[in-house]
């Protein structure tokens, strides 16, 4: 059986917060300061880059991270972790971690922001491991992503009546940086007025950047991207990526979904070749996070998925019915009215009066009334 994933969690705006007496204890004897956080969920997790603890506004240390986590969620858990780990201790020692499950924090943290881009936030605590009770919060904003594009925004991302809407997230990942200039810079993103960089992450040899980059898709009448490689502001290379013109081939493969390649991009500066990029881009449908199914719920939508590619009839229409609903899956209309096609065609009167309904409705399918009075007579 294959197992689908079901989304992605992307963790951004991250920051750390360590009470004084952690600080005290720990890092008394180091001039250097830096943590950095561990992110799991389930099987998967990521790890930041080391953060430097600077004051904050209340006196406590704080380390900021401004890159973005991804973990794709192929199984719903309980389990949502983040750890605290000291840098400067070889073995990466653990100083705290989080022990809210992801539904307890979606419960404790109130209704999200307005502002579907930035994820919604959650300010969460930090237990010593050395039963020094509570040494610090985590603050940090989750979006959940669907695997498919926003296709039929997609094709309409030049409408007025979408303009200034947000219609999806891109994820751009992948990134490997060929450096030739000789010294650090990073790779810089621009999509309509929404900004992201690799923060001077690679630097003069060929280098793999480990975290993606997120940006809001906004819909607008001239839909572009620039990707610059940034130096110094006396020293950076430009390249224009125009999703409304030459580059229409490669927002069509967008819309069909999944991570598709760009050919590689050469950056100059003066004249001269500065940098060679490969990267991959991908276009996703924001969702509310109350909608990643629960583990009761993905059970029994694996359990329909197994009885369905086996040929049962039944197990197909209630597949259908999953898909059609979100059951233990992301929403998918077309999905469900496949799976009723094959059930109403395989016999059970549950698929064949489910067919109808997407026929006379319109759901997954284009509206045609005729076959659904036939389809709607079988079952009668």
């Amino acid at each position: 059986m294959v197992v689908e994933k079901i989304g992605i969690l992307v963790v951004k705006n991250i920051k750390c917060t360590l009470n004084h007496n952690v600080i005290n204890h720990r890092f008394a004897f180091l001039h250097q300061e830096k943590i950095y956080l561990t992110i799991q969920y389930g099987n998967n997790k990521k790890s930041t880059k080391p953060a430097q603890l600077k004051k904050g506004q209340d006196g406590r240390k704080e380390a900021s991270y401004t890159e973005s986590i991804t973990l794709p969620v192929a199984k719903v858990t309980g389990e949502f972790k983040i750890t605290c780990c000291d840098k400067n201790d070889k073995n990466g020692r653990a100083l705290g971690d989080t022990r809210e499950t992801l539904t307890d924090a979606l419960n404790k943290n109130g209704p999200p922001d307005n502002d579907v881009g930035k994820g919604r936030k959650f300010q969460l605590e930090l237990f010593s491991n050395s039963n020094e009770g509570i040494i610090g919060k985590v603050i940090l904003y989750i979006m959940f992503l669907a695997m498919e594009a926003p296709e039929e925004q997609m094709r309409r991302v030049k409408h007025k009546s979408l303009r200034g809407q947000m219609i999806g997230i891109m994820i751009i990942d992948d990134i490997k940086v060929k450096n030739f200039n000789g010294h650090k810079g990073d790779l810089r993103v621009m999509l309509g007025n929404e900004k992201a960089s690799t923060e001077k992450y690679f630097n003069t040899t060929n280098t793999e950047y480990p975290h993606g980059i997120i940006l809001p898709v906004v819909a607008s009448s001239n839909f572009s991207m620039l990707l610059q490689v940034y130096y110094s502001s006396n020293e950076f290379g430009n390249h224009w990526i125009y999703f409304s013109s030459q580059a229409k081939d490669l927002w069509e493969k967008l819309m069909n979904g999944g991570q598709v390649s760009v050919p590689e991009i050469s950056f100059s500066t003066g004249g001269i070749l500065a940098a060679m990029v490969n990267l991959k881009i991908s276009i996703h449908r924001s969702l509310d996070l109350k909608l990643l199914p629960q583990p009761e719920e993905l059970k029994i939508f694996h359990w329909y998925l197994k009885s369905a590619e086996e040929g049962n009839i039944n197990g197909q229409n209630k597949l259908g019915y999953c898909y059609l609903l979100g059951i233990g899956t992301t929403k998918d209309d077309e999905k469900a009215f496949q799976w009723y096609i094959k059930s109403a065609e395989g016999g059970n009167s549950g698929g064949q009066y489910s067919l109808a309904n997407c026929y006379f409705y319109g759901i997954g399918t284009t509206k045609d009334e005729k076959k659904a009075l036939y389809w709607l007579k079988i079952f009668i």
